[in-house]
Order: C-alpha cells, then structure tokens, then sequence
C-alpha cells in the first residue's frame, strides 16, 4: 500500500545534497512505530543517497515500511530487528567534557554542513553533537536538545534522537581521515530527553571490513542513564562522489 507522499527538508542534510542518514533512518523508524506499535527495537537501512527537497512516498507491508522515491526506486526500510552486543559504557561526565572539546571535526570535517555533527551549523539550525575522542576506539560528547527540536511537551523529537545517535558513530570509526556514509542503523529510543538537557552521546568503533565500518553509539542522561543506543554500519566513500 502506497502511502501518502512526504519531503526531506534541505535542512537535514547530511552530505550537502543528500539527507542525513541517522535522521531518515529515523524518519523511516517512526514511521514503523506507527505501522507497528510496540515494536521497540528497529533496523533502518538506506540503499540510496535520500534526495533533499523533492516528493518520496511511503509503501507499507505487513511487517516493514519503505520509502521510495518518484521513480518508485527503494531510497530506504525500516523493519523490527534486534541488537547484537551491549551498548558502550557511559564515561564521567568530566572526561565526556574533555572529549567534546576536542572534537576532530573543528580541524578536518568531510561534511562541514552536515545537520548532525555540522561545525557550520547554527544552534537550533543544526544538532551540534561534537563527539571527541575519548581514546582510540571511543568518543564522546555532552549535548542538550535545543527547543528548536521539541515538541510542545518540550521532549526532543523521535528522528532527532535518531540521528543524534548516528554520527558518533562515524567519529568513533574515524570519518575525518576515511569519510563514510551510513547503510544500516539499528537503533531504540527508551526516552527523550527534555529541551536544555544535559546528555551524554557516546560512540564506539567496534571492527572494520573492506569498506564497511561497524559502530555501536548511546545516549545518556548526564547521571548515567540509558535513553537511546544503536548499532550502525557505514560504507567508506569517495569523498567526490557526495560533495
């Protein structure tokens, strides 16, 4: 069944003509919660770059959503799944600090403007999760919603968890030096947090394969408790092709 049609907004891109991967993989998340309700964790893979600005539509089946794009090509899916390892650790909220402002992307970002993890971006514009390094393998960042972002209950959106818990991932697995876009994220979000916040996101490269980069990211309250995780799979790209 074909679904009524929808748009993603310029502003939530991730590379500058395409959208931002976490975000859309949410869109698509969401959009199986209400096909599916209680289904809590939710696999979301993106099969093409998805396009800013123009008509994609939604075709719903027993136990999946797909979103496609004017020529009826697959752009994405979303459909129940289950995790596969625990989650990384939530660190002191003084090392988190200490992370987030050495965040790799001020020196060397592939996608400056990305809505997530942009350095270009505005406050209430883009997110502006800055996830530094930790160590070799684990980055971290403290970050509160902007309002800009909640609903009138004054609780982040569902895509923009989704998608503040998507590009840790790829600083974890190191995008200033390899940049990357995302497959697949497997994701769920228990609670979301209030506007002004203080969250601590958390992002882990777990193994790498040929082009494939695997990563696991959370996101916790600044006393430690869990309110979102997921587990993604990038694909290492010419940097060419996306700009």
């Amino acid at each position: 069944m074909i679904e009524s049609p929808d748009v993603i907004a310029a502003q939530f891109n991730g590379p500058p003509k395409s959208g931002n991967g976490g975000y859309v993989c949410g869109m698509l998340a969401h959009r199986l919660t209400e096909h599916l309700p209680g289904v809590s964790v939710i696999s979301s893979s993106l099969r093409t770059p998805p396009p800013l600005g123009t008509e994609i539509s939604w075709r719903v089946e027993p136990e999946s959503v797909t979103l496609v794009d004017a020529a009826a090509e697959t752009i994405g899916f979303a459909q129940p799944a289950s995790f596969e390892a625990e989650p990384p650790p939530c660190p002191d909220l003084e090392s988190a600090m200490r992370a987030t402002e050495a965040f790799e992307g001020h020196v060397n970002h592939p996608f400056a403007t990305c809505f997530v993890c942009g350095t270009a971006r505005g406050i209430g514009d883009g997110l502006r999760v800055f996830s530094g390094r930790l160590d070799a393998d684990n980055v971290a960042a403290v970050w509160a919603p902007h309002e800009s972002f909640c609903g009138p209950d004054r609780r982040l959106g569902y895509e923009f968890a989704w998608a503040a818990i998507d590009c840790p991932g790829s600083w974890a697995a190191h995008i200033d030096n390899d940049p990357m876009v995302l497959a697949q994220m497997t994701a769920s979000v228990d609670m979301l947090p209030v506007a002004g916040e203080e969250c601590i996101v958390v992002g882990r490269i777990v193994r790498s394969e040929g082009r494939k980069r695997f990563t696991s990211t959370a996101l916790y309250s600044a006393g430690g408790a869990l309110l979102g995780r997921a587990e993604q799979l990038w694909i290492a790209i010419d940097i060419a092709d996306f700009a």
